[in-house]
């Protein structure tokens, strides 16, 4: 049984393309690496640490990987549907029209992108594979909010992820998904936690 446990970036700049992390999102994700790092976390034998390769997600993963001495692996799989400023002039009414859209219509490719299906059997394919060669570990993946919903979507209905956590979809940077992999389907065991910001 391989486990995972799939962070959402801390909070970032809002700007257009690829954005760093505010002080805040800074401070984020060190709340997070202690967590990791903490005493009621020693039993856990991290393995691996593996990453979208946006800035916010690696600067993210950084003090994750400092307090836990991994290397952090870049997936491009771990991507967003979509990111602000890859289409060349888009907006943010624009793109945000656009993320809604996707949302809605989980088949829609939007311009620039891809669609949230596909977005969420790409992140699925990525965790079949780091599964395959760590069966029985536990890996921690940081990544996006988007991400990990489309993920979650393709795997559940959206009245199943409620009865987990209500605001699912808009859930906090930083937040805490757990998910376990049997070799044949995934089994959802927390969803959005952030109590370790607290």
């Amino acid at each position: 049984m391989t486990t995972f446990y799939l962070v959402r970036h801390g909070k970032k700049e809002q700007q257009a393309g690829d954005v760093s992390l505010t002080p805040a999102g800074h401070q984020e994700a060190q709340l997070t690496a202690h967590h990791f790092a903490a005493p009621i976390d020693k039993s856990i034998p991290f393995s691996q640490l593996i990453c979208s390769p946006l800035r916010r997600c690696t600067e993210t993963a950084r003090p994750i990987a400092h307090a836990l001495a991994l290397d952090p692996v870049v997936d491009s799989r771990l991507r967003e549907r979509a990111n602000w400023g890859d289409t060349p002039g888009q907006s943010f009414a624009e793109f945000v029209a656009e993320w809604e859209r996707c949302s809605a219509e989980r088949h829609y490719t939007p311009p620039g992108g891809q669609s949230a299906y596909t977005a969420g059997r790409n992140f699925a394919a990525a965790l079949h594979d780091v599964a395959r060669s760590n069966p029985d570990a536990h890996i921690i993946v940081v990544t996006h909010g988007g991400a990990i919903t489309d993920f979650l979507r393709n795997q559940y209905s959206a009245a199943a992820l409620a009865t987990y956590n209500p605001t699912y979809l808009h859930m906090a940077e930083c937040a805490i998904t757990t998910v376990t992999f049997d070799g044949l389907q995934f089994a959802l065991q927390t969803l959005a936690a952030h109590e370790h910001l607290n």
